[in-house]
């Protein structure tokens, strides 16, 4: 087989397809989707039942790392525990702000 010295030194045949085994499925989700889910979870929850601002930021910001976070391999559309725990981060943002604007609403 001669050297090429000029032309594309790339060989066609020995290209292969790349695929998605079901294997390099299973190593690639560790959890941490999970984890942030979790804790905006958590986090909302002490935000609605406390009023705490923080923890209601800090659910959203947990939230939108889970949803950042979550591979599109393995999405399900019939579990999503990033809408609930967003919709709950939501929630939590309301009851904690939700005074002040009424009583900046009835001030003016």
């Amino acid at each position: 087989m001669p050297v090429q010295t000029q032309g594309d030194p790339r060989r066609p045949q020995d290209v292969k397809p790349f695929y998605i085994s079901p294997a390099m499925v299973e190593q690639s989700t560790d959890g941490l989707t999970e984890i942030y889910n979790l804790v905006g979870l958590i986090a909302a929850l002490v935000g609605i039942m406390f009023r705490f601002r923080y923890a209601s930021w800090l659910s959203l910001f947990a939230s939108l790392l889970g949803t950042v976070h979550e591979r599109k391999i393995t999405e399900d559309p019939n579990k999503r525990p990033t809408m609930s725990s967003i919709t709950f981060a939501l929630m939590g943002l309301g009851t904690a702000y939700l005074p002040y604007a009424v009583k900046i609403y009835q001030g003016l």
